[in-house]
């Protein structure tokens, strides 16, 4: 058994000995990271209203390849929050 795990493990090391190297020139990359914090405080407030306190975070990347007649587009956005109100 440590015969076949040594074997397999050195085949795999001599196929990473002849990777090639990827040519990226081709790729465009491009995004943003935001972050945005909200809050809202009533002190002595005679029509009511809720204290809060919110945050969302968000991504917006786009990976785009273009090489003679072939594109590709991609594009990833993902965006979090969360909201805490007084009382809740």
């Amino acid at each position: 058994m440590k015969k076949t795990i040594f074997s397999v493990s050195l085949l795999l090391i001599s196929l990473i000995g002849y990777a090639q190297t990827a040519d990226t020139t081709y790729w465009k990359t491009e995004g943003d990271f935001s972050v945005q914090l909200n809050q809202a405080s009533f002190t002595n407030w005679a029509s009511g209203g809720d204290n809060s306190f919110a945050g969302v975070i968000g991504l917006n990347y786009s990976f785009n390849y273009a090489k003679a007649h072939n594109a590709w587009e991609n594009k990833l956005i993902l965006s979090y929050g969360m909201q805490s109100l007084d009382g809740d």
